[in-house]
């Protein structure tokens, strides 16, 4: 059986986070919006998308539909 790793993707903001959890989740990935440490001043606004799984995709997916990732954690 494959493992699965989870990703907390970091946005802009937390309007960024909502509008992505619904555009990965129409496309399949399932996602939720998670509460990150504090954001730093360049990177993210404190809010991310959990995902599990294909982290390419969903990146791809979200800069498609002009979400910007700006971090990655796992």
């Amino acid at each position: 059986m494959a493992s699965s790793t989870d990703y907390v993707l970091a946005v802009r903001s937390s309007t960024s986070a909502m509008r992505g959890q619904r555009i990965l989740e129409s496309k399949g990935i399932p996602a939720e919006i998670q509460r990150t440490s504090a954001p730093s001043s360049q990177k993210g606004c404190g809010y991310g998308i959990k995902i599990v799984g294909d982290l390419t995709t969903a990146v791809n997916i979200l800069n498609s539909e002009g979400v910007e990732v700006v971090e990655i954690w796992r």
